[in-house]
């Protein structure tokens, strides 16, 4: 297991990329609308911040102060759900 502190500093170096700038105000809806290199970016992110959250680490508030809108083609309360736990263990808020 990697110390928190060395997580916290790989989620600040992925999340400061500009690879991962890059997707700053923009919809991720298809798996077209990122490249091949942000996918990786935004894989790697997802990665760590799990391992943070799996060894009960608190997780860094990448979304302080950030409303999240979810959107769903089709009811679903276990994605909704987990998706509104994930946006408040990262510090933001979201609405359906």
């Amino acid at each position: 297991m990697k110390p928190a502190l060395e997580s916290i500093h790989e989620i600040q170096h992925l999340v400061d990329e500009k690879t991962f700038q890059r997707l700053k105000g923009k919809d991720f809806l298809h798996t077209h609308d990122v490249s091949a290199e942000q996918t990786r970016v935004l894989l790697s992110l997802a990665g760590e911040l799990k391992g943070l959250h799996h060894h009960h680490q608190i997780l860094p508030p990448l979304l302080k102060q950030k409303a999240v809108a979810l959107l769903f083609e089709k009811p679903s309360t276990r994605t909704r759900t987990s998706f509104d736990v994930g946006i408040h263990l990262l510090g933001g808020h979201s609405f359906f």
